[in-house]
């Protein structure tokens, strides 16, 4: 029998929500009590989701390289990610950044690196133009294959890298609230 020890290390990140009440004032209807109103902003969370996407790429070994023999390791990583935010939907913009470690027909062990952009769209009844978006993606698996070039030699390899994107939406909005209030010759509490 054999044995095998295994030691990780696993980060986790995660966000507490909770709902809080709160109570304002917004206006006194009373003609005598003089006022101060002010403008506060409020956050108000519409959406948080995740939602799936898968990335296709195929990338060529480039000429005068040997044939591919085994791939050993595909790294693949997000960056330049922006979005836009449209009535229903968020479109997500970015680049991948793909770097496939594989031995070649002789033995040796090779890499080719590769830049793909993308775009997705994420549909969100609750989202619209003025929502303010947080989207963090993580790489959940990735795929390659080998397939033969218009010559039949295995030169090009196929990636499809499954994505998670979470998305949570805030709008910001304002109200005027009664910051202070006096009544002439009359103790007030505000």
């Amino acid at each position: 029998s054999r044995k095998m020890r295994i030691r990780t290390i696993i980060h986790i990140e995660y966000e507490v929500c909770k709902l809080n009440y709160i109570e304002v004032l917004k206006d006194i209807d009373d003609e005598l009590i003089e006022k101060e109103y002010t403008e506060i902003e409020f956050e108000n969370t519409v959406d948080i989701s995740e939602h799936n996407f898968t990335l296709n790429e195929k990338i060529e070994v480039p000429n005068g390289a040997e044939s591919i023999g085994e791939v050993l390791k595909t790294d693949v990583k997000l960056y330049d990610t922006e979005y836009k935010a449209v009535s229903g939907k968020v479109i997500v913009k970015g680049n991948a950044g793909i770097c496939v470690l594989y031995t070649d027909t002789q033995g040796d062990i090779r890499f080719v690196e590769a830049e793909t952009p993308f775009t997705e769209i994420i549909d969100s009844e609750s989202i619209s133009e003025n929502t303010m978006c947080d989207i963090d993606y993580c790489i959940l698996g990735c795929m390659c294959s080998v397939e033969p070039d218009n010559d039949g030699d295995l030169r090009v390899i196929n990636i499809d890298t499954d994505v998670c994107a979470m998305l949570k939406g805030v709008k910001l909005y304002k109200k005027e609230i009664v910051k202070d209030c006096f009544m002439p010759y009359k103790k007030t509490c505000c």
